[in-house]
């Protein structure tokens, strides 16, 4: 993941969300994203959502989230980003010993998330058509994030194979020594409450190498749904 302080320079370079369309399916490739500028957490959400909006109307089987090169970052803007594929609701949270947080969507938009103000959205278009999430061993902790926001939802499908695992939120403090402290003060959960610590196993496990690829399990799994 690229440097928080080289992304969030003004007209820095970066990968940004894209869509791919093909026999009724889109792919989203949602890259990792290190950024916290509000101009580069907007050109990120941004170009996500309208590439969404654009591929929309060719999208009859339907969508394909590919996680599979992300190594997290900013899990607000991603998630900003896949909201219009997600049910209003609480999706996801971040459960410390005395509390949950929780990262809630409506009509497409963020209400709110962990990461606080100006983590929102105004959403005001939603996709339908069932969901495939595509994972691997990259796949984590801020994309693991986004994996579990569609846990519980009637349609998605999880394909590929299962995550790195950093399903948990740390703080580094600093000791009297002058050493460091790496402590674990969150877990992710889902939206019925379970706590993820370690890898997200796949519904339909297909590595890199299988045949058919991983990218065709997925394409046949939302072709079963989508008849």
């Amino acid at each position: 993941v690229q440097a928080v302080e080289a992304v969030d320079q003004p007209g820095a370079t970066f990968a940004i969300p894209t869509t791919s369309t093909y026999g009724g399916v889109t792919v989203l490739t949602l890259p990792a994203f290190n950024g916290q500028s509000d101009e580069a957490v907007d050109r990120y959400r941004r170009s996500g959502l309208d590439a969404l909006q654009a591929a929309a109307a060719d999208t009859t089987c339907g969508w394909i989230v590919d996680l599979r090169t992300n190594g997290g970052g900013n899990a607000w803007a991603m998630l900003a980003v896949v909201a219009p594929l997600l049910d209003d609701g609480r999706v996801v949270g971040l459960r410390s010993k005395d509390e949950t947080q929780w990262a809630e969507i409506a009509d497409g938009g963020v209400v709110s998330t962990p990461g606080g103000p100006g983590t929102g959205t105004s959403g005001g278009f939603t996709l339908d058509g069932p969901v495939a999430i595509l994972t691997s061993t990259m796949t984590a902790s801020a994309a693991e994030i986004v994996a579990l926001a569609f846990v519980g939802q009637d349609d998605p499908v999880r394909v590929g194979s299962p995550t790195a695992g950093f399903t948990t939120g740390n703080e580094i403090r600093e000791l009297s020594d002058g050493s460091w402290i790496v402590l674990t003060t969150t877990y992710d959960v889902d939206r019925s409450g379970r706590v993820y610590d370690g890898p997200i196993a796949p519904d339909v496990l297909a590595p890199p190498s299988s045949v058919p690829s991983d990218l065709d399990h997925a394409r046949s799994e939302l072709a079963a749904r989508c008849g």
